[in-house]
This record gives structure tokens, C-alpha cells and sequence, in this order.
């Protein structure tokens, strides 16, 4: 194994590292960080084979893999897309789940969902690649694409990469929430994150606003859709926001939306945990956070709380 040497870039707004005979990198994911060795260039879209590295803390390649898509690691796995198909790898380096689905989601809680066509979920699996359970008719979920920075552009490099995952034994596809179980639990009214201690955020579209309100892990309704800014509850309580009469006023709540304090009229204070949406009514458009526990991630546009 060789030792890399490294050059710090600023790469389409991340930080990045251009290691001698590398093409690209991206920055450390649980220990390990993935590299791009060779690509086909003259494939517009990059969809055809690369070779990846990954290095550990040292800069030490740790193994090396050619596929047309290789995520970071989340959980202790990898996304790997070979021959039109997906899969899962350790950080050994050797497939888990071999790359045979069409449609994956993340992993978590040590499961995944999977699809044996484009776009659609049809079962829930272990990390042994076990059944744990079938859907009771394919979901389906809208196209996705996982775009990448290579030499300066921007790549959209694969299709059928979601990052649905279960959170305290409920996966949220597009507003449905299913059970381990495969079956329908239940539908929140409005665009929903990942429950969340026990606690789903939710926002209903209104004239000129939306508002944010919870239910539980059960679907029921407990906090009415009444304010312009929520995150998702951590522990006890939840930090929600109204704006009203051109100033922001901000809250803790607890679970039945009673007020414990009053922040202030900034958020200077808020959970480590939670991730929100912010919604103001001088705008058009919601205002999102990009405020996470530890480090910024990428994460998609539509997501109001997830873990």
C-alpha cells in the first residue's frame, strides 16, 4: 500500500483533496474516504465503470473497487452499482448484499428497502440479504439522481439512489409511513420527515404560507399544523417559531404543544439533533436550514426532519 499526498481544493463548494493519480475525492465518511481513480471521459455522463479508492485517516488505500456508483459509507455500508444493479459493501471492501435490485434505499436500524424494478420498493431486507418482509403492492417513489463534481463539473452519475430509511421501525416514502412489516401504517397530510423520538414533523401548504404541526408515531394528530418554523422533537420538547407582524418569535414546546419558554426573537438556541424547515412569510419560498449535529451534509431539498 502507498502512502497519498494530498492538496487542498475548494471543489463545487466542498471541501476537497486531489491525491497524486486521483481524479477526485470526498471528504471522510466514518472513517473512510472515498476517492476517484480513472473514469471514462468521454462518457457524458460518467455512467460508464470508474475505479474507486478508499483510504483510511492515514491516506492508506484500504481497497479499491470498479463499479459505475460507489456511495460513501452510512452505517457501516456502501451503495455499489455494477452492471445496472445495486448492492452493498462492508469496509473490507466485500459485497454484503450482492448487486442485484434496481431501487435502494439506506440503510438502517440494519435494514433496507430494496426494488426489483426502476423506482418502486417491493421489500424490506436485512444486511445478510435476508426477507424480512414484502410490501403488501410496489411503492412507487419518483426518479431520483445522485449528481457528483468531477474535474470541475457537475455529474449526474446514477439513477434509483434514494435515501429512504427506517427510523424507530417506520420508513417515510413520500408522505406514507409503512411498518417493518411491509404494510401501510399510515399518511400524514402534508410533506413529513423521519419520526423522530417518538414524534413526526409535517407542513401543510396554506395561501401564501404553510405551517408546520405533528402527529405521532401512530399517525394521530397531537400538535395542530400553527406554526411557521418547527424541528423535529428532541428528547421532550421541540423548538417551533411564529411570525408575526414582521418578527420571528420562538418557543419550546412539549408534546402537547404547550409552551415551556420563550426563546427570544433569534434562534440562538436549538436542539443538536433536530434538523427543520424554516418558513417566513416575507418570502415565497421556504427557507431551509443547513444546520446539522457535527458536520454539514448533503441531504435532499424536500427532507423536513430525518436522523
Amino acid at each position: 500500500m502507498k502512502k497519498i499526498i494530498t492538496i487542498g481544493l475548494v471543489f463545487l463548494g466542498l471541501s476537497t483533496s486531489i491525491f497524486a493519480n486521483y481524479i477526485s475525492s470526498f471528504e471522510q465518511s466514518e472513517g473512510l474516504q472515498r476517492v476517484l481513480i480513472s473514469a471514462d471521459t468521454t462518457n457524458v455522463f460518467f455512467l460508464a465503470p470508474k475505479k474507486y479508492a478508499f483510504l483510511n485517516s492515514e491516506k492508506v488505500t484500504v481497497f479499491t473497487i470498479e463499479a459505475e456508483y460507489v456511495s460513501d459509507f452510512k452505517n457501516g455500508v456502501a451503495k455499489v452499482k455494477q452492471k445496472g444493479k445495486f448492492g452493498f459493501i462492508n469496509k473490507d471492501g466485500n459485497f454484503v448484499i450482492q448487486p442485484k435490485y434496481s431501487t435502494v434505499g439506506d440503510v438502517a436500524e440494519g435494514v433496507v428497502v430494496v426494488g426489483d424494478s426502476a423506482d418502486q420498493f417491493n421489500k424490506v431486507i436485512s444486511l445478510k440479504d435476508s426477507l424480512i418482509a414484502n410490501f403488501e403492492k410496489p411503492v412507487k417513489v419518483g426518479s431520483s439522481f445522485n449528481g457528483e463534481g468531477i474535474d470541475g463539473g457537475f455529474v449526474i452519475t446514477t439513477e434509483n439512489i434514494h435515501n429512504y430509511l427506517f427510523s424507530e421501525g417506520l420508513i417515510n416514502i413520500e408522505n406514507r409511513f409503512f411498518n417493518l412489516s411491509g404494510k401501510l401504517a399510515f399518511t400524514v397530510p402534508g410533506k413529513s420527515g423521519n419520526c423522530i423520538n417518538g414524534f413526526i414533523v409535517f407542513e401543510v401548504a396554506n395561501v401564501g404560507n404553510s405551517k408546520f404541526g405533528f402527529v405521532d408515531n401512530t399517525g394521530k394528530p397531537v400538535i395542530t399544523p400553527k406554526y411557521d418554523y418547527a424541528e423535529s422533537f428532541h428528547t421532550t420538547s421541540a423548538v417551533v417559531g411564529s411570525f408575526e407582524n414582521s418578527n420571528w418569535k420562538y418557543f419550546e414546546v412539549d408534546k402537547t404543544g404547550k409552551v415551556i419558554r420563550f426563546i427570544g426573537n433569534s434562534l440562538h438556541l436549538h436542539h443538536p439533533k433536530a434538523e427543520h424547515i424554516q418558513y417566513s412569510k416575507q418570502t415565497t419560498k421556504p427557507k431551509r436550514s443547513t444546520k446539522k449535529k457535527a458536520k454539514v451534509v448533503k441531504k435532499e431539498t424536500k427532507t423536513i426532519s430525518r436522523k
